[in-house]
């Protein structure tokens, strides 16, 4: 606890107490299995180790794999260096590519209902949370997790929790949880 104390981002002041937000510096990798990603990142850079672990060695035995499984779904991703590192599904002028994400529909099928949509609704529901999984991974690799302790107005420690991906804390559900009213 103590280095979480020491990475406090914001104070907030309510009618009910405090809530203090901290940088969670051991913030759990968003690409672990524990999360149920749909999609695999197989990323093939030499020296960054990003991604999933994956068996490819080189880009021709990832084509292969491609080849061999019909209806696998592919998004490029990039990478640029700019502000750290930054993953993006789309080309530009200062970026690369580092990969692919992929899932197969074996996959894709445990995207919750997807099997009562209609099929032609299904590759951009894919896409949806693959731009999704990216999203967290790339705040993830930006540094930016938080967590929060709520005090009460005496200063006693009435809760906590951690794992709010992202710096909106209106979006990621941080304000919700800590109790801080709209």
């Amino acid at each position: 606890m103590a280095a979480k104390i020491d990475n406090l981002v914001k104070t907030i002041r309510h009618e009910y107490g405090v809530v203090e937000i901290y940088a969670d510096e051991s913030a759990p990798n968003p690409r672990d299995t524990a999360y149920n990603n749909i999609s695999k990142m197989v990323f093939l850079h030499k020296s960054l180790k990003l991604g999933d672990e994956h068996i490819f060695r080189t880009p021709d035995e990832f084509a292969d794999f491609c080849d061999e499984h019909p209806g696998i779904m592919l998004l490029p991703v990039y990478v640029s260096h700019d502000k750290g590192i930054v993953l993006s599904v789309e080309k530009e002028e200062n970026n690369g590519q580092l990969g692919f994400m992929y899932a197969t529909p074996e996959m894709a099928a445990m995207i919750p209902a997807i099997d009562q949509m209609p099929e032609e609704e299904h590759a951009e529901v894919v896409l949806d949370e693959f731009l999704s999984e990216l999203q967290a991974y790339n705040e993830f690799l930006l540094g930016n997790n938080y967590g929060f302790i709520a005090k009460d107005k005496k200063g006693n420690v009435i809760g906590e929790n951690w794992g709010y991906i992202g710096d909106d804390f209106e979006e990621n559900g941080l304000y919700r949880d800590a109790g801080i009213p709209d």
